[in-house]
């Protein structure tokens, strides 16, 4: 028998990627973390499992601060996860299904940005919340709030703000030029403020730390143009080299599992892998487009190259690994079914159920053995240890929570390979 050749290759594994990507469209019910939404909920909400939460929020400040997203399956708002989620989601080319998602998110964040060099960062506390689990309908967690200011200030916050209303401001312009105008009026002063008032978030906002710590923080500096371009070159050039150890043609390579799997830690590293595919799938165009390639140390990379371990890498999570399991809930034959999230493993609150005390969730419904009573369509959970290895146990939170950062750079990263 006559051995395929490369291209033949390709294009098989095209071809059933496309099929893939078809039944993932049919089967899910989307991923635009309506599971995750916190305050009032449309009656037309698809996840209809979940009801209001969190309509006290802000009470503390006297402000409104309800809506927005919780980060995963806890009953936190932590605005560093969200502000990513929201940028990713207003990049992705999915906008009939995203843009209400978007639009939730950016509303959120205009609440929370409430003066120009005041930003709420925080509602609700990591600590107290992880000491209950409860729906968050049934929330008895203080929903205190948390602010950077000009005395205690949050660069890499206000920085990772300013993304989604700045890119949001491009998704909204042939919709709702208004709201576009409002959301650059927000990235303007947020730029402003993180440029004036430097810091990382987590010294002003302690109790981050220990969930959603800052690396820190770079700003480029828009009235130095010399200086702007210079900088902007030196991130390109730290871009390609990301996509070469991706790729592992660089100095760096980063781990791959057996099975192929973009693997760089073992807490919830899916986040990591749907963002390296996803920016790899959108660098792509670009290079198409200027008829370019990666430079990479001693070889240079194709275009193809980088297509194809985006589709490699969302293959994987939707099924095509070693374990034959699809780490997006609800899609394909075989999914995880114990998620390390609140809601979907307590029973239904609109049953008429009594609320779930704080402490008494856990021995009740943490601990079950039993499949999750509500299903999570379309989220993405932790996934595989760098073996390939995944255990399908709620208490397992390192592989089996999702989050918010999970799903939203797979939204892009599948839109992308449409």
């Amino acid at each position: 028998m006559a051995r395929p050749s490369t291209m033949n290759v390709v294009l098989i594994f095209s071809l059933s990627f496309m099929i893939m990507l078809s039944e993932f469209a049919i089967q899910s019910e989307g991923m635009s973390d309506y599971r995750s939404r916190s305050g009032k909920l449309s009656p037309n909400q698809r996840v209809q499992w979940r009801g209001d939460s969190g309509l006290q929020d802000g009470g503390d400040a006297g402000i409104d601060l309800t809506g927005g997203y919780y980060d995963a399956g806890d009953n936190v708002k932590f605005g560093f996860p969200m502000a990513f989620t929201i940028s990713l989601l207003s990049w992705s080319n999915e906008l009939l299904n995203a843009l209400d998602a978007i639009q939730r998110g950016t509303d959120y964040l205009i609440k929370v940005h409430t003066q120009p060099n005041v930003l709420y960062g925080e509602v609700g506390d990591g600590n107290s919340d992880h000491a209950c689990w409860q729906r968050p309908e049934d929330m008895t967690t203080p929903g205190t709030t948390y602010k950077i200011d000009e005395q205690h200030p949050g660069a890499d916050l206000a920085g990772e703000t300013m993304a989604p209303f700045a890119a949001a401001s491009i998704t909204f312009v042939p919709m709702d030029s208004n709201y576009s105008a409002q959301l650059l009026t927000h990235a303007r002063q947020v730029y402003d403020f993180a440029s004036l008032h430097r810091g990382q978030y987590q010294n002003s906002i302690p109790g981050a730390q220990k969930f959603y710590s800052s690396s820190g923080y770079e700003l480029l500096m828009e009235d130095k143009f010399g200086d702007f371009y210079a900088t902007a070159a030196q991130y390109q050039k730290q871009a390609e080299q990301f996509i070469c150890n991706c790729l592992q043609k660089g100095d760096g390579n980063f781990h791959k599992t057996p099975g192929g799997l973009l693997w760089l830690q073992p807490w919830n590293n899916l986040q990591y892998t749907s963002t390296a595919a996803f920016v790899s799938a959108v660098n792509t165009k670009y290079i198409e487009k200027s008829q370019e390639k990666v430079g990479c140390p001693g070889d240079q990379a194709e275009p193809s190259e980088l297509i194809a371990f985006a589709q490699s890498q969302a293959g994987y999570i939707l099924e095509a690994n070693p374990n034959n399991i699809s780490y997006t809930v609800a899609y394909g034959s075989r999914y995880p079914t114990h998620v390390h999230h609140r809601g979907a493993s307590i029973v239904l609150i609109k049953n008429g159920s009594a609320p779930v005390p704080c402490n008494q969730g856990y021995g009740l419904w943490l601990n079950r053995d039993a499949p999750d009573l509500n299903v999570l369509h379309g989220t993405i959970v932790g996934g595989p240890d760098r073996q390939d290895g995944y255990v399908d146990a709620r208490m397992n939170y390192q592989q089996a929570k999702p989050t918010t950062i999970n799903t939203a750079p797979l939204v892009g990263l599948l839109a992308s390979l449409a």
